[in-house]
């Protein structure tokens, strides 16, 4: 469990050269490349920002801001890991608090060929907090 957290802590990274500020992992190479994403979620990703989801422009805009930090300029606090369940199959649910304000972020972590990647993501709770919902949260 505590790689999985590890792994987990990875998504939100300190941005290089501007100490005090967490970004996406996405942040740090292009297409998720630094990103400990199952290739699914990283398609998912991919697919929702070609379309524009995440941005604030019509017609497809709805977040206004990027999906992992929850911000349009990244965090101001440093995320926190507050917990991290194992389950019956293997994976373990990692929450990381984000905020304030952005709500509670998810992994769901999976181990694939040793290594340990998030298969899916979610923003709060409830059925759109999933980032494979027809309308995820933000």
């Amino acid at each position: 469990m505590a790689a999985a957290r590890t792994a987990a802590r990875s998504i939100i990274v300190p941005l290089p050269g501007s100490p005090g500020v967490w970004v996406p992992c996405s942040q740090l190479a292009s297409n998720f490349a630094a990103c400990p994403f199952a290739p699914v979620l990283s398609d998912r990703l991919n697919y929702l920002s070609s379309i524009g989801y995440f941005g604030d422009a019509p017609p497809s805009g709805v977040c206004g801001e990027d999906y992992i930090t929850g911000t349009q300029n990244g965090l101001f606090v440093a995320p926190q890991v507050v917990s991290a369940v194992a389950d019956a199959s293997g994976s373990v649910t990692v929450v990381i608090q984000r905020g304030p304000p952005p709500p509670d972020f998810t992994a769901t972590m999976t181990l694939e060929n040793g290594l340990w990647l998030a298969s899916d993501l979610a923003s709060g709770t409830g059925p759109a907090a999933s980032i494979f919902s027809a309308k995820p949260d933000c």
